[in-house]
């Protein structure tokens, strides 16, 4: 009886260390797992943060991030069959949309046409007409930037302008703030009314007096690398080669040094300070590409005649 016992006991301690070496096993590998899994975790995260970084930080880089994030969230479901974008998934406005605007903007021009007169009327041989020439207005300004408002803003003017070898349909689009405010915005134009080119666009919105613009930096190096990267990305050479080796460029930094000066002189003051390249093909004139100096962004480019 004896010896039956000292078998049991010892075939469950047999038992117990089996299980404890089967638990210490398991243990280690839940361990080695673990410190895997988390591992990954904070890699993953140390990538989201180095994206987000870069976001803030590194203005130039903003459009690729924005495409590599878009892929990555399944924004390729936004394109229609036919491979264009569908706009109400990726916050674009249609075209409809933007006519629909414009022809509000429109309506409410003529109606404060001064004296009851209509808006001036361009020659019989012109083929863009004035919604035709609002409407790519609209998309130049929608393209170029995207965030900003559309609806809110009014027609200053929108009439015939006689060039030097062409009359343009020529505009001037603002918003409900005082020119020297700091939410103020205008829009400018010149479009060929034969080919619907714009031969000239800007956006205009004034800097203020409280505000250090000179403790901003650039070089004649950063500025042209900068043009090349935005002229690029949007193609507003149309095709043309410009020529970089050649190009002329100014820099603001006296201009924006200066305006301490200017608003003490006139605190209505309603100005922005511009980077510009001007472009020359075989030693004449062709192209002037502008920059805001506080923003770094768009602000006007012109086609020479």
């Amino acid at each position: 009886m004896k010896k039956k016992n000292l078998l049991v006991i010892g075939m469950a301690s047999g038992l117990c260390l089996v299980f404890m070496l089967i638990l210490i096993g398991s243990m280690s590998i839940y361990a080695e797992k673990s410190g895997t899994a988390k591992q990954e975790l904070e890699v993953e995260e140390s990538k989201k943060s180095d994206m987000l970084t870069g976001m803030l930080t590194e203005d130039d880089g903003k459009a690729d991030v924005e495409e590599e994030a878009a892929a990555e969230d399944g924004t390729e479901a936004a394109k229609t069959e036919d491979g264009t974008e569908d706009a109400a998934k990726t916050g674009r406005m249609s075209e409809e949309e933007l006519k629909d605007i414009w022809e509000k903007m429109y309506r409410e021009y003529e109606e404060n046409a001064k004296d009851g007169e209509s808006p001036q009327e361009p020659a019989d041989d012109v083929k863009i007409s004035v919604s035709e020439a609002g409407l790519i207005w609209l998309k130049e300004i929608h393209r170029l930037y995207p965030e900003d408002a559309l609806e809110g803003l009014s027609i200053d003017f929108m009439e015939p302008e006689l060039g030097i070898n062409i009359v343009y349909w020529a505009g001037r689009l603002e918003n409900g703030y005082g020119a020297s405010e700091e939410g103020y915005r205008s829009y400018t134009c010149q479009i060929d009314p034969v080919s619907g080119k714009i031969v000239s666009f800007g956006k205009f919105q004034p800097y203020q007096k409280e505000k250090d613009y000179s403790a901003i930096l650039w070089t004649d190096e950063e500025i042209k690398a900068r043009a090349k990267e935005l002229i690029d990305r949007y193609d507003l050479s149309l095709g043309e080669e410009l020529e970089w080796d050649s190009v002329e460029v100014y820099n603001g930094k006296e201009e924006v040094d200066s305006l301490k000066e200017e608003f003490a002189e006139r605190p209505d003051l309603s100005k922005s300070v511009c980077n510009t390249l001007f472009f020359k093909k075989d030693g004449l004139a062709v192209y002037d590409f502008c920059m805001d100096w506080a923003t770094g962004e768009i602000s006007n480019y012109l086609w020479v005649e």
